[in-house]
């Protein structure tokens, strides 16, 4: 009796736990860098917007003085338009790097995957499922 109920469960927890469909094991680490990434392209369109609004403002006081007497006024605009084209520069370098987490993010899987084999017996054929760790890394 102890023996039939052993096999019963062991059956039982076989079966089970073939039916299981797992989530990637590194799903964190690519919703992670998945945000990542979005949150360097929010702040390099933020920095390039307000380059941009910088540099047009410069050029507008600069070029609404009247007469270059009003040295003043020109200085400040072209202090305005180089602050603007750092902010835009400066956007750069987080494009750059949310691109790379973002094919970072999309390259990199690992998991527990159910896998099915066919097993060719004298007459018939048979399908096992077995589980699979896998672990998906291109290396370039």
């Amino acid at each position: 009796m102890k023996k039939i109920i052993s096999i019963l469960l062991f059956g039982f927890v076989t079966i089970e736990s073939m039916a299981q469909v797992t989530e990637p094991a590194n799903k964190k680490i690519n919703e992670d860098l998945l945000r990542k990434s979005k949150n360097q392209k929010t702040t390099g369109i933020i920095m390039a917007a307000g380059g941009t609004t910088l540099l047009l403002i410069g050029l507008a006081v600069a070029s609404n003085s009247k007469d270059l007497d009003d040295l003043d006024q020109v200085l400040n605009g072209a202090g305005l338009m180089v602050l603007g084209g750092a902010g835009m520069v400066g956007s750069i370098p987080f494009f750059i790097s949310s691109g790379k987490n973002k094919r970072k993010a999309m390259e990199m899987s690992a998991g527990i995957k159910i896998e099915r084999n066919s097993v060719k017996g004298m007459s018939i054929n048979t399908h096992t499922s077995y589980p699979v760790a896998m672990v998906r890394i291109s290396i370039k």
